[in-house]
């Protein structure tokens, strides 16, 4: 891990301290969900064009970045659930086929 990734999960550790995040039921583990926004930030952080904005401009990206990421997550969450109903849905007009034959 970089010094930024270390420094963004430290940070992440310290947010999640106070208030944890929730990143439950998506197809990856939390810690690789974590994972993937730290690497995400810490790219972002390095990068020659956030170096060079202004204070307030980095604030923005950062800001930015965060939402889209929950953003994301809450979408896939939302698919993933949805999907499950589908399915849930599929199943009990098969049964109730099945139980009427």
């Amino acid at each position: 891990m970089t010094l930024s990734k270390d420094l963004i999960q430290a940070e992440l550790a310290t947010i999640e301290g106070q208030s944890p995040l929730f990143f439950g039921d998506l197809p990856v583990a939390d810690d690789a969900a974590r994972g993937f926004f730290v690497a995400a930030v810490a790219a972002l952080r390095d990068s020659p064009e956030f170096r060079r904005a202004t204070a307030q401009r980095r604030e923005l990206s950062l800001l930015g970045s965060l939402t889209h990421a929950l953003l994301d997550a809450a979408l896939l969450r939302e698919q993933l659930h949805g999907g499950a109903q589908r399915a849930a849905t599929a199943a009990d007009h098969l049964i109730a086929k099945a139980a009427s034959a």
